[in-house]
């Protein structure tokens, strides 16, 4: 099916395409439940884009992959003022940038609007950031957001942003060479943000601005932000200004299969008395630069805080590469730290 330009769909009714669907110029779709279920594709090169008006309490269904044969040049989904609505896509979704009709923005979810996008896809070359989630913060109740699998490459400010939402889920996505920040979490509070590759992007890694209880962990997170760059910056009281742990020593040795020895110390909040999750990350000798978070070697529970000597076989690490640490509550918010000062593996 071939679609060009405006529809609405009035009261009750919904608007349905069973199976593929072209774009052949920007369509908007407007009112009532919205549901396709086949392929969407722009026609070759232009890079049409599909914008979905809901209406309070509708729900938009996107079954097929989306951009496989043609890339679109953008989605965007918004509901009424004051509503609330649902989008699924559990397809592929492949989005470009660089075409003749694409959007400043690649995929975008406006104020009232769940989303759940888990099929993964392709996001890349967009003017403006790659994928955009703006919510109402503290609405009652609050939409899910889950972005998961995509590719979030060479867009011209952030790979995701993420403002005013409560509890979205940010998961095994590889967010790459973006002009600002990789994935950036403003206002926002209780995200999940686990099991993303985070690289060489011109701003800082993740940034956790304002907003509490941002648990980052395990996740391979290199080569963010220049010379001086975070892989984790909490900026505004972000996480609570969690402090970072302090790596004191980290070395390595036995055979066969050698053994590491960290000490540090896990800071806490005056307020906070219980235990931390700590994670220790490993970048190799003549890696990524600056030394953030490469690859995840450890994770141990319940440490309290204070000076604490974590030791563990690993066949993955060796002598002259660079550890660091973070720190996340056990309880409470889960207030996850930037990384710690990284040090030097000895023997």
């Amino acid at each position: 099916m071939s679609l060009n330009g405006l529809y609405a769909v009035g009261g009750e009714s919904s608007f349905a395409v069973g199976g593929p669907a072209t774009l052949a110029g920007p369509v908007s779709i407007s009112g009532g439940d919205i549901a396709f279920g086949g392929p969407i594709d722009s026609v070759p090169g232009a890079g049409y884009t599909l914008a979905i008006n809901l209406g309070d309490g509708n729900t938009a269904t996107l079954d097929g992959d989306i951009g496989v044969t043609n890339p679109l040049g953008g989605i965007t989904v918004q509901t009424a003022t004051g509503g609330t609505a649902s989008v699924t896509a559990p397809g592929y979704v492949a989005l470009s940038g660089d075409l003749g009709f694409s959007n400043e923005k690649g995929l975008y979810i406006g104020k009232g609007v769940s989303a759940n996008f888990s099929g993964g896809g392709l996001i890349r070359a967009f003017t403006d950031s790659g994928i955009v989630v703006e919510q109402v913060p503290n609405a009652d109740p609050a939409p899910d957001v889950i972005i998961k699998d995509f590719a979030v490459s060479t867009n011209g400010v952030d790979g995701i942003q993420i403002t005013g939402a409560a509890n979205p889920m940010v998961l095994n996505n590889v967010v790459l060479g973006n002009s600002q920040v990789g994935i950036h979490l403003i206002d926002t509070s209780g995200a999940e943000v686990t099991g993303n590759t985070v690289l060489n992007n011109v701003g800082n890694g993740v940034v956790i601005d304002t907003g509490t209880g941002n648990g980052i962990q395990s996740n391979s997170i290199a080569s963010n932000g220049g010379i001086d760059g975070l892989g984790i910056e909490l900026t505004n009281g972000g996480n609570n200004g969690q402090p970072a742990p302090q790596v004191t020593s980290a070395s390595l040795s036995g055979i066969p299969v050698p053994v590491m020895t960290v000490n540090a110390t896990v800071n806490t909040l005056p307020q906070y008395s219980g235990t931390f999750t700590v994670q220790v990350f490993y970048t190799p000798a003549g890696g990524a630069t600056p030394v953030q978070g490469q690859q995840l070697l450890y994770t141990l529970a319940e440490v309290a805080a204070g000076d604490v000597e974590l030791s563990f076989p690993t066949p993955l690490a060796a002598v002259g590469g660079f550890i660091t640490v973070t720190a996340t509550p056990d309880s409470g918010p889960s207030d996850t730290s930037e990384f710690s000062n990284p040090t030097l593996i000895t023997a």
